[in-house]
């Protein structure tokens, strides 16, 4: 019965987690929607969906194969894969996002801010 106890609770503490991560961005857009202009709006909505596909797909879900692992060891080699990977897509992100920066200038006019 223990188990279960604990395992309820964890859960729980995952989905509380997970809704206040999805809640606070949900209740500041409308003060960043009056900070900042539609087309600024457009440039950063562009610019998070982006990060959150890249992020998501970095690891390639190694890290969820480290909680099913049975033996210390497995859990540790599939770490060090995860760290390997995720530096090797943050290394080819940080290539793509530097040849496709000059496009994006070029496309707002050398102006991102809009001044």
């Amino acid at each position: 019965m223990n188990q279960y106890r604990v395992f309820f609770k964890n859960t729980a503490t995952l989905g509380v987690g997970t809704a206040v991560a999805q809640v606070i961005p949900f209740l500041l857009t409308p003060v960043v929607a009056r900070l900042y202009c539609s087309r600024d709006m457009g440039f950063y909505s562009l610019y998070l969906s982006t990060v959150n596909i890249l992020t998501q797909e970095a690891c390639f879900k190694y890290e969820m194969a480290i909680v099913s692992c049975e033996t210390e060891w497995e859990a540790e080699q599939i770490a060090r894969l995860c760290a390997v990977v995720l530096t090797a897509m943050a290394l080819l992100s940080a290539g793509v996002g530097a040849i496709t920066g000059f496009y994006f200038l070029h496309f707002t006019g050398g102006n991102i801010w809009g001044y």
